[in-house]
């Protein structure tokens, strides 16, 4: 895992681009979200990936505190969501949002 304060971005998209069980030491380990790219844009799924996100980074990203996720409801076309998403997080007292994930 990445270390220091300026690493968390990396460490955030480790954590949540590893799927369950890609680590053979740590089975657990992971956001799975590549379970979700080829799904419907539905209210619960989106409900989903945002329970995911939340759930994954509060058990391997111990430098932040997840306050909130929203996972965009846009579409490139009818069916699939952009899957773009953003934790705002907290971090040794300041707060800030993290944009770097869209599939």
């Amino acid at each position: 895992m990445a270390k220091g304060e300026q690493n968390v971005p990396e460490a955030i998209r480790v954590v949540l681009m590893t799927n369950l069980s890609e680590r053979l030491m740590l089975p657990d380990f992971g956001g799975n979200l590549n379970t979700y790219l080829f799904e419907p844009n539905t209210i619960m799924r989106r409900q989903a990936i945002s329970d995911c996100i939340t759930k994954a980074l509060a058990a391997w990203e111990p430098r932040i505190r997840v306050e909130s996720v929203v996972v965009d409801a846009g579409t490139n076309d009818s069916d699939r969501p952009t899957r773009h998403f953003e934790p705002t997080s907290c971090l040794g007292g300041s707060t800030s949002g993290y944009t770097g994930f869209q599939s």
